[in-house]
């Protein structure tokens, strides 16, 4: 807001086809989007595409006329779905929307699902996940934002959020990794692979940088090849099991358990 305070809702949301889920938000006063559906204002037109399971000879082109949106100067889409050959943690997608697709019919095409956020086209943008979740996301590359959309200059303004858990994973095997330690952020989960060697150093850093610190692991690696992995409960300040957490949420809310389990086995290994 103009006055520098932040509305603390939002009036819409994309979102899957889960019952429970949908009931949860709308008894909060909110609108849910869990279908293909357009808005027009001025020269624009709002295409919103919620999860699609099943995207198999989906075409971005095939919405806009069964919406009869062609008349539109402006198309804009707010997607939640995969896109067919993008990187996201560690898998690529193998489905989803074609880009090429993409870029030919829409004047900017704005996804989430996938958590790393970044411009995989000209006119697609992956925006990331919001809040942190694990570490398939990178945050020395990734930053978690949200995003301003500038319709009269048909482009994104980027805030960082100050609150996201902000995943690492670290390789110390020489001196100069010491100074990725100054270039975490706050609420910082750190997965740390250190040579023997410099153990002490990053504890001593661990120690040097702690309030900027949630939880951490250490893998040290010894000369014999031998891996252990060392309790770091002494820097430890704040012990909730986001990943835990996040489990039991997608257990209770969401259908199809079967692949729920399969896929949050590898999320959260």
């Amino acid at each position: 807001n103009e006055d520098g305070t932040v509305n603390n809702h939002f009036d819409e949301f994309l979102l899957t086809k889960n019952k429970k889920l949908k009931e949860k938000i709308e008894k909060l006063g909110f609108e849910i989007i869990d279908k293909a559906i357009f808005e027009d204002f001025n020269d624009f037109s709002f295409l919103y595409l919620p999860y699609i399971s099943n995207l198999d000879n989906q075409k971005i082109s095939d919405y806009y006329s069964k919406l009869n949106a062609n008349k539109y100067t402006k198309r804009i889409i707010f997607s939640h779905n995969d896109v067919k050959g993008i990187q996201y943690g560690a898998f690529k997608s193998e489905v989803g929307f074609d880009v090429a697709d993409i870029d030919e019919n829409c004047d900017m095409f704005l996804n989430g699902h996938l958590h790393n956020s970044v411009k995989f086209s000209k006119k697609g943008f992956n925006l990331g996940n919001v809040s942190g979740q694990n570490f398939s996301e990178d945050a020395l590359t990734y930053p978690h934002c949200v995003y301003i959309l500038d319709t009269a200059e048909m482009n994104l303004e980027y805030i960082d959020n100050p609150y996201a858990l902000n995943f690492y994973k670290v390789n110390i095997y020489h001196k100069s990794d010491f100074n990725v330690f100054d270039t975490i952020k706050i609420n910082s989960v750190l997965s740390i692979k250190c040579s023997e060697k410099f153990i002490s150093n990053v504890y001593e850093l661990l120690n040097i940088h702690k309030n900027k610190i949630l939880e951490t692991r250490i893998n040290i690696t010894y000369d014999n090849k031998q891996d252990i992995n060392l309790s770091t409960e002494k820097i430890i300040t704040s012990k909730i099991d986001y990943l835990d957490k996040f489990s039991q949420f997608c257990i209770e809310n969401f259908d199809n358990k079967d692949l729920l389990l399969q896929e949050l086995s590898i999320i959260c290994k």
